[in-house]
């Protein structure tokens, strides 16, 4: 619900835009500037969950089911169709057409297996619904660390994927 919360104060404030940061990131003092200069609807980066084994969180194709990979190489902005709000901004134009139009903003859903999607996937579908598109920032996302009991970085993911 806070985000829920947070996105109706934007709304009723007029932002024009939000930046969503969670608590347990790391990201570098320019991450705004860099993220702003995109001048895209929603952008974000692509980081690992905190689990073990790690995996990231930017979803590339809902169905099938893709994560997108951040790897050594990758580079520039990427579309995909869902991202984690760890470090994410977008206009407020958004947040206000989905208000407009939608109950709720920010909510659990069901996968095609049972298991729950996240608040922030179920926000990235209403957003694709009325048009806007979603980018991750390669670049930004190798500087950034989702910090649990560890750093968890974008190499740990992408070491099990290229493991042989």
């Amino acid at each position: 619900t806070a985000r829920e919360q947070l996105a109706r104060m934007a709304v009723e404030a007029g932002a024009d835009y939000v930046l969503w940061v969670d608590a347990d990131m790391r990201f570098p003092k320019d991450a705004l500037i860099r993220l702003l200069k995109h001048r895209k609807d929603i952008v974000g980066i692509n980081y690992s969950n905190r689990g073990v084994p790690p995996g990231f969180v930017a979803i590339k194709t809902i169905k099938p089911a893709e994560r997108l990979v951040t790897g050594p190489d990758s580079t520039g902005l990427e579309p995909v169709e869902a991202l984690g709000f760890g470090l994410t901004l977008m206009r407020g134009s958004v947040l206000r057409r989905i208000a407009e139009k939608h109950r709720r903003m920010f909510w659990y859903d069901e996968n095609e297996d049972g298991g729950l999607v996240g608040e922030d996937v179920y926000f990235c579908k209403l957003a694709r619904q009325e048009g806007f598109d979603i980018h991750v920032d390669h670049d930004l996302s190798k500087a950034c660390a989702h910090v649990g009991v560890f750093e968890y970085l974008t190499d740990h993911p992408y070491a099990l994927l290229t493991e042989k």
